[in-house]
């Protein structure tokens, strides 16, 4: 054996034996994340683990959600999209035509893509009490392959989305105008782009027999830009984070936060993003060791300031519903669906993930 490949045994070793004498892997949260595009520059929330991993441990999940987006101004409802021949491509050419529709708002905004995001998420114990985190994420913007299933579902249930059956499947269209003028245009896929790290801290308050609270603080610094146009400042984070065994198998999780949104690039101040107050409220079923189904509802209040022909000032709320399945004591995956509930075409209409959490 080459002298620079005999530590490798003795190193699995060690690794074995200390997963063996790690406490068992609670899943803790959902890592629920609004996908709207506009939500993708600045900082959001997104739930943490109160628990502490315990001083020298490490967690280490990969994520991948994919969120279909087909949200646009209200307003664009009393000038429709028409073509007798069949759907119609939202082309360039196509806004350029209509944006005099639209003279008298300030906003009007068409967003028809699906996004896959793909984050990779690293927690150390620094201490019995706190664990630090770096959440480092990937971002594709793409026409994707959703619609018509998602269209063959609404009909399933006795009703439609306005629009979707007026205009072309997958395709990718951001648009955004400002009194008749066309102000941003984008019909080109975006493959795999990093996003701004997060970094943050989790440090538990207190703790029992039963549940526990922690403080979560958390940083992200503007290395990207979304679009190329759109670059957050320096935004931070700090909230509450809880667990609660009410009972035996069932476990609530709970938290909240307050972000502060800092100045960014001169377009993303047209946007007139604003600091945010956001919750979570999760029930987790624990009767059984090897499945274990959830139910996670979240809450946003609106990312932006009030703009004629947009809702981006409304709250926004999604339900998150999922499975944790565990292959050993230390590893486990998840399969989500989430969807939008309160429609005010500020959220993503809907999105798959899927996760695989491991710790040694």
């Amino acid at each position: 054996m080459h002298p620079g490949l005999r530590f490798i045994p003795m190193l699995a070793l060690g690794l074995s034996l200390r997963a063996q004498e790690a406490p068992e892997l609670d899943p803790g949260v959902a890592p629920t994340r609004e996908l709207f595009p506009l939500q993708l520059v600045p900082l959001t929330y997104q739930p943490l683990s109160p628990k502490p991993l315990g001083t020298g441990r490490w967690q280490v999940a990969l994520h991948s959600a994919r969120g279909n987006v087909f949200e646009f101004s209200d307003a664009i409802k009393n000038g429709p999209p028409r073509d007798l021949q069949g759907r119609i491509q939202l082309t360039r050419a196509y806004w350029t035509q209509h944006a005099g529709d639209y003279t008298q708002l300030p906003f009007a905004f068409w967003f028809d893509e699906e996004i896959l995001r793909t984050t990779l998420e690293v927690r150390t114990g620094l201490g019995a009490r706190t664990d630090a985190f770096l959440q480092w994420a990937w971002v594709s913007h793409t026409g994707g392959a959703l619609d018509s299933t998602i269209e063959r579902f609404h009909a399933g249930l006795g009703f439609r989305q306005w629009g979707r059956d007026l205009v072309a499947r997958n395709q990718l269209v951001v648009a955004m105008m400002s009194q008749g003028q066309v102000t941003f245009f984008s019909d080109d896929p975006i493959k795999r782009k990093p996003q701004d790290p997060v970094l943050g801290l989790v440090h538990q308050l207190f703790s029992g027999s039963q549940g526990g609270l922690s403080l979560t603080a958390s940083v992200k610094p503007p290395l990207t830009r979304t679009y190329n146009v759109y670059q957050s400042g320096w935004d931070t984070q700090v909230g509450l984070s809880g667990w609660w065994d009410f009972a035996r198998g069932h476990q609530l999780t709970f938290g909240g936060a307050y972000t502060h949104r800092a100045a960014g690039s001169p377009a993303y101040g047209q946007i007139g993003y604003r600091d945010e107050l956001a919750g979570h409220l999760g029930l987790r079923w624990r009767t059984k060791k090897v499945l274990q189904p959830y139910l996670q509802l979240q809450v946003l209040s609106g990312f932006a300031r009030r703009i004629e022909g947009a809702t981006f000032h409304r709250p926004s709320f999604t339900h998150d519903l999922g499975l944790h399945w565990f292959w050993s004591p230390r590893t486990f995956a998840t399969f989500r669906y989430v969807n939008n509930i309160s429609h005010n075409e500020n959220t993503a209409d809907m999105a798959f993930a899927v996760g695989v959490t491991t710790r040694f």
